[in-house]
């Protein structure tokens, strides 16, 4: 009787006309394996509509499939190791040696060397790092591989360029389909880059947010400009045909352009080809980086007898024989300084001359006193010049952290920009009336007004989205930013809340459009009838939950902005958080605002500034430097190569998620080693 049960227990199987059926349930399983893991990356929630429980990760709000099947479970893993590995730590790297090391017969296969899989690899390296075709086909290159694998071998340049475009062909395929595939819209960034003076191309990125609501950024053409000044005519031309091979023309939300006059007046055109939301008053969003850098030049142009004698005193130590250098190295170690030997800035690049005051006014006295001891009579800077670089790396150094924080790829950066310009508008409020910097403040004010006098509208809308701010609070903050550029109104003077007023209409005109256009895929109705009997079933049980959950919206009825109303006027509850994740809030947020949660995409997506543009692919200068002894701009075929190297580099970094701009701080000077006077 007893094995009678035990045997009632287990779980039977038997075949039946091809099929496994199961005969019995098995006991439930224990409630999630893995359980610190679990907790520490992903949580529980459960879905309104289907009724059953989903995964969500803690990072990027992806859905799963929840199981406490330890295979099942293998799926949240690999997922933390893809796309989140920055941020578990070595905590996944240990599960995945574990796997690993259970794992029998795997081994051989990856590990196994075929000359395809290493072509393959040895051509997304070249790309990414900007490396010579050459490189493969070296006999030092080739004696590392065999360090690896004895059976590795060289790859000629002739088949690593013919691999670079079978790639990049099949890879162009897949980004094709998926942008057709995409429901939202995309914005694009786009700068005209000049090497050595002689050549132009122009680059055009493209960004957007995908279903999973993260970032993602493609570069998408590197196109040369035949011309020795570019029109706007030729721009317009190449961006208009990089589009239509992507299949982008219509899906573009708003296009970045720095300053550039031809890239201006080429928007018209480019208007006229695609279809801007809004009579395109999304359209075109200045680079605020760009600005910043026009202010910040204006600066340095104004206090130049300032920092010229600073510039005399880094080189004298830059470019130091071994005796005085060795001096200095000395005085500062006695004094308990770092030795450092100062960067050089020069016009330019007011970012390097910025880090080249800043440096040598940390070691204002040291500096002081050791040209003092030494008796050098060329160079003499004295207290008001020293003040005014003092503040002068006050100014630009809130310029460059504005400029570092505009210029993130992979965190939304449009929503930054009114904070990042009241930053700006309150620094430039504490200098006015300051001695010695009348002039230099004003010539900056008048540049940031002439530019930002009025936000663009994309940049206001995008704070309307953060649930903190919405439009009230989007008054509170031009009031602030309004108050500091214009101590004293007049009749010009921008009055918030008629700016608050102009931007709820565009909220409107947007929503109402996006209601059109995408209320059906949605399976939203803007209007309902009284009885709710038209509606879809799944719509009705959403609604249900809806009204049931305190901390929902309640049904939107046939109010047809109901929705926008409610976003409007709702109180939200948060979670306390060291950073408030907008993204994560919105993916979370789908189902009680779908209309809404689409636009927040295209918004959500628009780059603040044409620096993730430049920074990201910096390299094209080496590139074409290092080939342009057998590359003109006759050379179709070689340009064609070119661009193809740079699209497979970003791609290839896309795939890890590494396309962030190298934009951080770091030292504003080299520190000098004893090694150097051995």
């Amino acid at each position: 009787m007893a094995s009678q049960e035990s045997s009632s227990r287990r779980s039977v199987s038997s075949d039946k006309r091809g099929k496994r059926m199961l005969v019995e349930v098995p006991p439930p399983p224990p409630p999630c394996p893995n359980d610190d893991l679990f907790a520490a990356h992903f949580e529980k929630v459960l879905d309104p509509v289907v009724g059953d429980l989903k995964v969500i990760c803690s990072y990027c709000a992806r859905l799963f499939r929840f199981s406490a099947d330890e295979k099942e479970f293998g799926t949240l893993r690999d997922h933390l190791n893809k796309k989140h590995r920055s941020k578990i730590g070595n905590e996944s790297e240990t599960e995945s040696e574990q796997s690993s090391e259970g794992s029998t017969g795997t081994d051989a296969d990856v590990f196994a060397y075929t000359y395809k899989r290493a072509r393959n690899m040895i051509a997304k390296l070249v790309c990414e790092g900007s490396l010579p075709f050459k490189f493969a086909e070296s006999d030092s290159f080739e004696n590392l591989m065999k360090c690896c694998n004895p059976l590795a071998k060289k790859v000629p340049q002739a088949e690593l360029i013919h691999e670079i475009i079978t790639i990049v062909r099949e890879s162009l395929l897949v980004l094709i389909k998926d942008f057709v595939k995409m429901s939202n819209r995309v914005s694009i960034c786009s700068d005209v880059w000049t090497n050595d003076c002689t050549w132009q191309f122009v680059r055009i990125s493209c960004h957007w947010v995908d279903e999973s609501w993260t970032i993602q950024k493609r570069l998408i053409a590197f196109k040369s400009l035949s011309e020795e000044y570019h029109s706007a005519a030729e721009i317009s031309h190449e961006m208009h045909k990089s589009l239509q091979i992507y299949g982008l023309g219509p899906k573009v939300f708003s296009i970045s352009f720095d300053n550039n006059t031809a890239s201006t007046y080429s928007l018209e055109a480019l208007s006229n080809a695609c279809q801007p939301s809004i009579s395109a008053k999304f359209f075109h969003d200045r680079c605020v980086s760009y600005i910043l850098t026009m202010c910040a030049q204006d600066a340095l142009n104004v206090l130049e007898e300032e920092t010229a004698p600073i510039r005399e005193l880094a080189m004298h130590i830059f470019s130091a024989d071994t005796s005085l250098l060795k001096k200095w190295s000395r005085f500062c170690k006695k004094r308990g300084l770092i030795p450092r030997r100062f960067i050089l800035g020069y016009s330019a690049r007011w970012d390097i001359t910025y880090r080249m005051l800043n440096g040598c006014c940390q070691y204002r006295d040291a500096l002081c006193s050791f040209f003092s001891e030494q008796q050098f009579d060329d160079v003499q800077v004295s207290s008001s010049q020293w003040e005014a670089c003092s503040t002068l790396c006050q100014i630009l150094g809130v310029f460059y952290h504005v400029i570092q924080e505009l210029s993130h790829v992979y965190s939304p950066t449009s929503v930054l920009v009114l904070d990042n310009c009241a930053k700006v508008a309150v620094l430039f409020n504490s200098l006015m009336g300051r001695d010695g910097l009348a002039e230099c403040v004003a010539k900056m004010m008048a540049k940031w007004l002439k530019y930002f006098g009025e936000i663009p509208t994309v940049f206001l809308l995008a704070k309307v989205f953060d649930p903190r701010i919405r439009l009230h609070g989007l008054e509170k903050m031009l009031g602030i930013y309004y108050d500091a550029l214009f101590p004293i109104k007049d009749e010009k003077t921008p009055i918030p809340s008629v700016v608050v007023a102009n931007v709820k209409k565009c909220l409107y005109d947007i929503f109402q459009e996006y209601s059109v256009k995408h209320g059906a895929s949605l399976g939203m109705s803007v209007s309902s009838s009284s009885d709710g009997n038209d509606i879809p079933l799944s719509i009705r049980l959403q609604n249900l939950y809806n009204e049931v959950s305190e901390k929902r919206p309640r049904s939107y009825g046939s109010n047809p902005f109901g929705e926008l109303e409610t976003y409007l006027t709702a109180n939200f509850e948060y979670i306390v958080e060291s950073e408030f994740d907008i993204l994560k809030w919105w993916s979370r947020m789908t189902m009680q605002f779908p209309i809404l949660s689409s636009i927040a995409k295209d918004v959500l997506a628009v780059p603040a500034s044409t620096v993730s543009v430049e920074q990201a692919f910096g390299t094209e200068g080496y590139t074409l430097n290092a080939r342009q002894s057998h590359l003109s701009m006759q050379d179709q075929v070689g340009l064609q190569v070119l661009e193809k190297q740079l699209l497979l580099g970003d791609w290839t970094k896309a795939e890890r998620r590494d396309q962030e701009n190298d934009y951080d701080d770091f030292d504003e000077s080299e520190v000098i080693s004893d090694s150097e006077f051995d």
